[in-house]
């Protein structure tokens, strides 16, 4: 495929200098919707350029610097990342001693070294990538006037449809509106937005919205069932934008938390009842995977003093359509007897959770011992159904993907990048590296080999065994059952 080049702008003007952001891909706008006060940020895919997702962090308020590091702490390595501040927001950014290391550090893995430079009210514009060295981002900072900076980089442009979903949450002390967008339009809820969470759920084919609805989970629990029955009722795949609207006296349930668990979320866990929360994510993404963000300092302040909460808290995530197209009928030519073929089966997808099955086997690829540490190895198993059984496939860009482990986040990697046979198969932290890339090369029947970028071998259960615990190994292909995997949904 051809490569193309795009030029990303940011701008930002701080409340001294015109109070002003935008996000640019080529002189437009990338739909980002209301930029707000403190560190507005959105996220591209490094291999095609298109934008992934955004979210904005009022660090004008205390412990919103903490969910900014988190949210680039999860970053892949390689993702562009764009910020432009609004108005301010350095008032909260490095003030508490006990995360000021942290976000330091956050931004300095998305090559930033003039963030010390920036004061009250100040402009601050940055283009940088996850993973790379402090000082390689494009940044400027001033305190006098507006400031922008752009960047060019080399992708290879997809043209999938896209859906964009926004979601913002406050409270009562809040300035704005909760609301959810579908590509930058405000939907309107079945009853309108009320206390409690506001949920709307898309087609993740069509990108149409299907139901949306209000259930005030705290206060009712005859709401709380039907939302974790709505939400139970979902095909995998499908999206769903959830934003908290109003403070509850009481704390969100453990089965409303479960349920918003199995959309990607992470967050919901550390929702104070009277805090705001928003979320965009998918039925049957890793726990962590879902855009979202949370404030809980508006149980801090009241009256007079609201002035300081701001707009609350939003995110937006543009996911690529799984759009089917239908293959057309051919024209029926008469045959004696009808030749049997396997199955139609389903491309695997990125974000969602498989299980990988060992043609000869029928055993899973699973992490021995359901290990989180780096280096732990990697193994066939019988199908327990386990976390440490289940793989997501995370673009790596050129047509390569990262395979990601469900349970720890860590993923699929040859031991030492060595290019030999019987190298062993472990998994470990991503550090953007080839030999944590493989490519998905059709097997016939369903079944795909999976092929490592830097040694062009492919993954392998070690001696053709059935057993259980059978070591995975790379290996020159040879075409046999035992190099061949099937994506099976989970």
């Amino acid at each position: 495929m051809s490569k193309t080049t795009i030029t990303i702008k940011v701008s930002s003007a701080g409340a001294r200098c015109g109070n002003s952001a935008s996000i640019t891909v080529n002189d437009t706008e990338i739909g980002f919707g209301n930029y707000t006060r403190g560190l507005n940020v959105a996220v591209f895919d490094q291999a095609t350029g298109q934008v992934i997702s955004g979210a904005t962090f009022d660090t004008f308020i205390a412990g919103n610097a903490d969910s900014f590091a988190y949210f680039i702490d999860t970053l892949v390595i390689g993702q562009i990342v764009a910020i432009a501040v609004l108005d301010d927001a350095s008032a909260s950014l490095f003030s508490d001693p006990a995360i000021a290391e942290r976000v330091n550090k956050a931004l300095e893995s998305i090559g930033s070294i003039k963030y010390p430079n920036l004061q009250f009210q100040n402009s601050w514009a940055l283009i940088g990538q996850k993973g790379t060295q402090p000082g390689s981002a494009a940044e400027e900072v001033s305190g006098n006037s507006a400031v922008s900076v752009t960047r060019a980089f080399e992708v290879e442009p997809i043209n999938t449809p896209r859906l964009g979903v926004g979601a913002t949450s406050v409270s009562s002390l809040h300035q704005g509106e909760v609301e959810i967008t579908l590509n930058g339009t405000n939907i309107s809820l079945e009853g309108g937005y009320q206390p409690g969470l506001n949920v709307a759920v898309f087609d993740e084919a069509k990108g149409t919205l299907l139901t949306s609805h209000a259930f005030d989970v705290a206060e009712n629990a005859t709401a709380a069932d039907a939302f974790v029955q709505l939400i139970s009722s979902l095909p995998t795949g499908r999206i769903v934008a959830v934003v908290m609207k109003g403070e509850s006296n009481n704390p969100i349930p453990d089965s409303v938390k479960k349920a918003c668990a199995t959309l990607g979320s992470l967050k919901v866990y550390y929702l104070y009842h009277k805090g705001i929360w928003a979320m965009v994510g998918a039925k049957g993404k890793s726990v962590g995977s879902a855009i979202e963000n949370l404030d809980n300092g508006s149980q801090f302040y009241a009256g007079d003093y609201a002035f300081l909460i701001g707009t609350g808290v939003s995110v937006r995530s543009w996911e690529v359509l799984e759009v089917t197209v239908p293959t057309p009928t051919p024209t029926p030519t008469p045959t004696p007897t009808a030749t049997p073929t396997a199955p139609a089966q389903d491309v695997p997808r990125p974000r969602i959770d498989y299980y990988l099955v060992a043609k000869h086997s029928g055993k899973v690829l699973d992490v021995a011992g359901a290990s989180t540490r780096n280096a732990a190895n990697v193994i066939q198993f019988e199908n327990r159904g386990n976390d440490n059984q289940k793989w997501q496939l995370q673009e790596a860009g050129d047509g390569y993907y990262y395979l990601v482990s469900k349970h720890s986040g860590k993923i699929l990697d040859v031991a030492g990048a060595s290019t030999e046979n019987a190298a062993n198969v472990i998994q470990f932290e991503n550090r953007g590296n080839d030999n944590q890339k493989w490519q998905l090369q059709e097997a016939g029947d369903g079944y795909y080999y999976l092929v490592s970028k830097h040694s062009g071998k492919v993954l392998n259960v070690a001696d053709n065994s059935t057993e259980n615990a059978a070591n995975v190994i790379q290996f020159e292909n040879r075409g046999n059952d035992n190099q061949k995997w099937r994506f099976k949904l989970v």
